[in-house]
Parts: structure tokens; C-alpha cells; sequence
């Protein structure tokens, strides 16, 4: 069946290396009986044949082929460019390959990962969306899930160029600092928790993390055994504190307790501070 679509043995042998070698005469069969016409079917063909190989060099087996190694595909394709025509198109390098994990669907030669937590809920909107395309539209699942992967790209397309190297490490602009990798993934981390950290009745595991912190900082800026802090939003509020706290250090080796106090009566205090303060 291939040979009527790739010329040369040598071209057909390439074709068939892969994980989609058992099933190629069984995809292209399933193409022709969707109508695909020759020269159609020859492009799918050289998705598909561009998929197996990167497959194959990332490790994937053909029960691995499905919707996610297909969105890492498209990664692939679009960091080299490959993804779309210039006219905004999908290339055929990627919808053949979608053609094909399609395919595999359909004739159930993908085997569930198995995994032991509950598949994710989608939203209840998403999942609606889902539902009247299906029914309305006649849109498959495989082009549903490829979505994401337009988005995504569609993203990268128009936002990527216009924005700056925020995360860079030596990015000194705006006051805002760069970032560090580890910094990054707590970051992450932190999103995916959601925890409220104020209380350590209701959240003890992220307090107890943010007395570690506080006592590693302790121990790197070697400070004195016993010293306090804690975790403000954001540098407005730290700058806040600080001024705060030296201030209340200042007046108590003046005699002065704030707390007990106040601040009325309380010896003036000299600030120094850089002329374009």
C-alpha cells in the first residue's frame, strides 16, 4: 500500500522505521476509505513519518503516542519553526501526525497510561464547550485537545515579542529583579498549593516551612541566635516593616518602649537618608 504513494524501496524502508512501522499500511487503508485523495494522503504520509521519528529519538513507544506526545510534537515543530505555513496554516508535518494518534484512537491501539490518581475534572464550561462541538459540530476529540496547542501558540505568536527578560537573574530593571530557577518553581509550588500560610491551625505544613526558611535566613545573613522574622507580601510592606522595626530598636536603647509607650512623648529620632530619596 505505501508504494503506491512513496516511489523508491529506499524511501519506503525510511517510512517504516519508527514506533508507526506496524501500522502504516493499516492508516493509509483508513485514509482512503475517508476519501483522501493521493496527493493528500502523501503529505499526511511525511507528518506522520516526521512524528514517528521524533518518536523515536524522545523515546516514545506507539502506545505513548496520544494527545500529550502529540502537544510535545507540536513544541518541537514550533521551536523549529515547522509548525504553521506562513499563511497561519497547520503544516502537514503536524497534521499527519495528528491524523495518526486520531487513528490509533479510533482502532483502540493506545493503551492507557495507568496512574494512581483520578483523571483531573475538567471545568464545567469547558466540558459544555466540549459537549455542543461534539454534538453540533461533529468535532472530533483529537482536534478538541489540539486547541490547547493553538492557543499556545497563537500566544507565543503575538505576546512572546513583546515582552522583556523579567526572568533573567541579572535583570536589574523597574526595581522588580530577576529570578532564579529554584525561586521559580517555590513560586510554582505556592500556586499550586494555594495555602493560606497566617495560621498554622488551618495550614500547618506551610507554616512549618516558613519557620525553616526564616531560620535558614537566620543562620545565611548571621545574624543573632534567636532573632525573629516573618513573610510580608511584597517589598512595600517589608520596607514598611523594616523602618518599623528599627525604628522601635532605636527609641528602646534611647529608653523608650513603643509598645508599652506609644510614640507621643517619644525622643526624636535622626534619619539620614540620600539626597534623591
Amino acid at each position: 500500500m505505501l508504494t503506491t504513494y512513496l516511489k523508491t524501496p529506499w524511501t519506503v524502508a525510511r517510512y517504516r522505521s519508527g514506533p508507526a512501522r506496524p501500522h502504516l499500511e493499516t492508516f493509509v487503508s483508513w485514509l482512503e476509505a475517508q476519501g483522501y485523495q493521493p496527493r493528500r494522503i502523501f503529505h499526511l504520509l511525511r507528518g506522520v513519518h516526521r512524528f514517528s521519528c521524533w518518536a523515536h529519538s524522545a523515546g516514545y513507544p506507539l502506545q505513548m503516542l496520544d494527545t500529550h506526545a502529540l502537544e510535545a510534537y507540536g513544541h518541537a515543530l514550533h521551536r523549529l519553526q515547522r509548525l504553521r505555513y506562513l499563511s497561519g496554516r497547520l503544516s502537514h508535518l503536524f497534521v499527519g501526525a495528528r491524523h495518526f494518534v486520531h487513528f490509533l484512537e479510533l482502532t483502540g491501539l493506545l493503551v492507557p497510561a495507568a496512574s494512581c490518581l483520578p483523571p483531573p475534572t475538567e471545568p464545567a464550561l469547558l466540558e459544555a464547550f466540549r459537549r455542543w462541538m461534539q454534538t453540533h459540530r461533529g468535532t472530533t476529540q483529537a482536534t478538541l485537545n489540539g486547541y490547547r496547542l493553538t492557543l499556545i501558540a497563537l500566544l507565543d505568536r503575538l505576546v512572546s515579542p513583546a515582552t522583556m527578560a523579567m526572568a533573567g537573574p541579572r535583570f536589574f530593571g523597574f526595581v522588580i529583579g530577576g529570578s532564579l530557577p529554584v525561586t521559580l518553581a517555590a513560586n510554582w509550588l505556592a500556586g499550586a498549593w494555594d495555602q493560606n500560610a497566617a495560621l498554622h491551625l488551618s495550614t500547618p505544613g506551610v507554616s512549618y516551612l516558613e519557620d525553616v526558611a526564616l531560620r535558614w535566613l537566620v543562620e545565611l545573613l548571621e545574624l543573632p541566635a534567636g532573632t525573629g522574622g516573618a513573610f510580608v507580601t511584597g517589598a512595600t510592606v517589608a520596607n514598611f516593616t523594616a523602618l518599623a522595626a528599627a525604628r522601635n530598636a532605636v527609641l528602646a536603647r534611647s529608653g523608650w518602649n513603643v509598645e508599652a509607650d506609644g510614640l507621643f512623648g517619644a525622643p526624636p529620632i535622626t534619619v539620614i537618608i540620600d539626597f534623591r530619596s
